[in-house]
C-alpha cells in the first residue's frame, strides 16, 4: 500500500517545498486588470433580483443564454412562478422516521429506553406526524 511506493528500488522520498514556487513579483497594492472579477446582487425596476458580472451589465434571459453569459447553474429566478403544494405522503414519512430517530437518540440520552418509552415515542410521533398531514392536506 502506502509502504509499497518505493518497492521496486527506488527509495527516493518525495518531498514538496516552497523554495521551487519562486518569489512573488506582483505589487499588493497592484489592483487587477478588470472589474471583471466582482459580483453584485441588486434589485433594478423589475420585481427579480438582477445580478451583474464584473462591468455591471445585468444578465439574465434577455441577455442571451447560459452559454454566453456564463451563468453555470442556470437562470438566477425560476422561469414558472414556485407555488405551494399538498405534501406528498411519502415525505411525510421520512420526515416522522427522522423525527421518531432524533427522538429515540435524545430520549435514550435522558432516560433508558424500554418497550413501553418507545412505544410511547412513536406512537406521539405518528399521531402528530398524521394530524399535521391530515390538516395540510384538507387545507
Amino acid at each position: 500500500m502506502a509502504d509499497d511506493a518505493g518497492a521496486d528500488g527506488d527509495d527516493e522520498e518525495w518531498r514538496f517545498s516552497v523554495d521551487e514556487v519562486g518569489d512573488d513579483t506582483g505589487d499588493a497594492d497592484e489592483r487587477d486588470d478588470g472589474e471583471s472579477w466582482g459580483v453584485t446582487v441588486g434589485d433594478e425596476d423589475d420585481d427579480g433580483p438582477t445580478v451583474a458580472f464584473g462591468d455591471g451589465e445585468p444578465r439574465g434571459e434577455s441577455n442571451g443564454n447560459a452559454e454566453t453569459n456564463g451563468n453555470v447553474a442556470g437562470t438566477v429566478t425560476p422561469d414558472i412562478p414556485v407555488e405551494s403544494d399538498t405534501p406528498e405522503l411519502e415525505s411525510a414519512v421520512f420526515v416522522a422516521a427522522g423525527a421518531l430517530l432524533i427522538l429515540l437518540v435524545f430520549a435514550s440520552i435522558v432516560t433508558p429506553l424500554t418497550p413501553q418509552t418507545i412505544g410511547a415515542i412513536t406512537l406521539a410521533v405518528a399521531a402528530v406526524t398524521g394530524a399535521v398531514y391530515a390538516i395540510y392536506v384538507r387545507f
